[in-house]
Formats: C-alpha cells, sequence, structure tokens
C-alpha cells in the first residue's frame, strides 16, 4: 500500500490545476444562482482529447 500512496501523491499534485479549476467554476456557478453542470470546455480542458466530460 505504501507503494500505491507513492505512486499516487505525484498524480494527485499533477491534477490540482483541473481540481481548483472546476472547483472555482462551480463555486462561480453557486454564486450566480445557477444549478453547478461541469463542462470540461469551461475549466480550459481540450475536449477532443477526451472520450467522456464533454
Amino acid at each position: 500500500m505504501g507503494f500505491m500512496t507513492l505512486i499516487n501523491i505525484p498524480c494527485c499534485f499533477m491534477l490540482s490545476k483541473q481540481v481548483f479549476a472546476a472547483l472555482a467554476d462551480y463555486e462561480k456557478q453557486k454564486k450566480d444562482g445557477k444549478d453547478p453542470h461541469f463542462m470540461a470546455k469551461d475549466i480550459g480542458l481540450d475536449t477532443n482529447l477526451l472520450s467522456f466530460w464533454k
């Protein structure tokens, strides 16, 4: 389990930019009184490279 933890920690750091962007988008939508919906393009992800989150 320790080895898996060592692998996962750097991955969490590499994805933190997208996580914080998604959180900011969610909070902005809530502040605007909307029902939040996640759209990959709203946080800067290229939807042409994704098979999900379009």
